[in-house]
């Protein structure tokens, strides 16, 4: 099976939970959190041990499509928007703090794979995970929503928003995720190749790409201690100016790479923080669940398309002029969302 095939198959899997986004936005909205959260644990447990026991190519897609509907009803999206419904208002210090923790992620269990894939064998390693998900995430799903999130009560504050979210504020927010979202899969997946384009060494390169990863999780510590102070606008603006300056440090003046790629990992921090809690401080608890699922749809389609963008982009041109059109992309964002918060606050919506 060739490399192709193989990265390729994740991106069938985004698609797959591209297409069920919507319904699992109305589900959670209606109450069934835990059984969502819960199904997920069982997708990606089929999907892993699909992939881990299968031979051929046929079965290998089938296991993506199974953990695609897997991430769609259990990573961020659904799990902030589940949270947003139980806890309302008061649902930003959780889903930082969740973020927060899923920070650590990339860092444990790359190394956890790397030690499991030597050790026993990649088939084994999915086999490991998909048991994982059965005798960790689920019970936890299950302990953590036993109470269905259509008995809560939603606050007062969001008696103003119990009519149907204006379409154009909905679209442009999704529109700003959408894009964010395609910025930073293709720095994501191309940054070490823009680095060694620009006459880095491979260990400088990766170097500096592996200072994202505490980069993000100190600013959402910031986040956590002081951005509370900032409504998710403000933080949302802060995070975007902060990728739009990277980038174009990175485009502009390589010698500063590793302050750029500190702010930018920061940025990048902020940013997945403000995709739980802007959308929640828009259009209240109420409306959270089914706009998430709205809006996932686009973001999944971006985050599958944006390697092969990236990759288009970086072999047609200078690593440097690759930057700095990320960095304009990125800088689309900020229009944007200065023109949302205009939109909201016409509206009388709490931004």
């Amino acid at each position: 099976m060739g490399l192709p095939m193989i990265t390729g198959g994740l991106s069938i899997g985004v698609l797959a939970g591209a297409i069920i986004s919507p319904l699992v936005g109305r589900r959670i909205s209606g109450g069934r959190a835990r059984e969502v959260l819960s199904a997920s644990s069982f997708l990606f447990a089929a999907g892993l041990a699909t992939i881990g026991l299968g031979e051929t190519l046929y079965v290998y897609i089938g296991g993506w499509i199974l953990i695609g509907l897997g991430m769609a009803s259990g990573l961020y999206d659904a799990v902030f928007s589940s949270l947003g419904r139980i806890y309302g208002s008061d649902a930003r210090p959780i889903i930082t703090s969740v973020a927060l923790i899923g920070g650590f992620a990339s860092s444990v269990f790359w190394l956890l794979s790397g030690v499991l894939v030597a050790s026993v064998g990649w088939r084994a390693t999915c086999l490991i995970y998909a048991g994982m998900h059965l005798l960790v995430a689920l019970p936890i799903y299950r302990c953590s929503f036993q109470r269905s999130s259509s008995e809560i009560v939603m606050p007062a504050i969001d008696l103003g928003k119990v009519g149907e979210p204006r379409r154009d504020i909905v679209w442009l927010t999704g529109g700003i995720f959408m894009v964010e979202t395609l910025v930073a899969t293709m720095v994501g997946v191309h940054l070490i190749n823009l680095l060694l384009a620009q006459g880095r060494s491979s260990a400088a390169a990766i170097g500096a790409a592996a200072l994202i990863g505490p980069a993000q999780v100190a600013a959402r510590f910031a986040e956590m201690t002081v951005g509370k102070r900032f409504s998710p606008i403000t933080t949302t603006l802060f995070a975007l100016l902060a990728i739009c300056i990277a980038l174009g440090v990175l485009s502009f003046a390589p010698a500063a790479t590793i302050p750029a790629i500190i702010l930018y990992g920061a940025g990048i921090g902020v940013f997945s923080i403000a995709r739980g809690t802007l959308p929640l401080a828009i259009f209240g608890p109420r409306h959270y669940p089914t706009v998430m699922g709205r809006i996932a749809r686009p973001i999944a389609i971006a985050q599958a398309a944006a390697p092969t963008l990236g990759a288009l982009l970086l072999s047609s041109t200078s690593s440097s002029i690759a930057f700095a059109t990320i960095a304009l992309i990125a800088l689309c964002c900020v229009v944007a969302t200065v023109l949302l918060r205009g939109l909201a606050s016409s509206v009388a919506y709490q931004i």
